[in-house]
């Protein structure tokens, strides 16, 4: 992904702001093999006022599903042992009413077209990303989802 490292203009609180508030923040499960990658996007949305929780893996992501509520998993495709697709599937069939993002850059336009056919998708967004259009597809899906973002604001 390029671009993680520019400023925002999102207008959230950043989460430690927001926790101190009380506030009842959107949960996100970040879901992304690239540890690096990983803590980077959960700083970034932390810092937007959501509540983040991470996974490695797919299996992983699963047993944070069974233990917390979420507003929305954000989770990459190719990952070793339990990858996106497969967590796409248990999620269907497990949390149908958790909204689902995914971000990958290793899929042709048939296959994202396959993918969010064969799956309900809230979004199918492609690598390299920037920040920005991270931060407003999320924003898009929980509004679409019926979230209300002004608590966050």
């Amino acid at each position: 992904m390029k671009n993680l490292g520019m400023a925002t203009s999102g207008g959230g609180l950043g989460g430690l702001a927001a926790l101190a508030l009380g506030i009842n923040s959107p949960h996100i499960l970040l879901v992304e093999d690239d540890r690096c990658l990983r803590r980077l996007l959960a700083r970034v949305l932390r810092f937007e006022g959501y509540a983040v929780v991470t996974a490695g893996d797919g299996v992983e992501a699963l047993k944070i599903l069974q233990e917390q509520r979420l507003s929305l998993v954000v989770t990459d495709l190719c990952m070793p042992g339990m990858d996106g697709g497969e967590l796409v599937q248990q999620l269907e069939h497990q949390y149908p009413s958790v909204p689902v993002m995914v971000i990958s850059g290793e899929c042709d336009a048939w296959e994202r077209f396959e993918l969010r056919e064969r799956h309900n998708l809230s979004r199918f967004l492609t690598k390299p990303i920037t920040v920005e259009t991270l931060l407003k597809e999320i924003s898009a899906t929980l509004l679409e989802c019926n979230f209300d973002l002004s608590k966050i604001d």
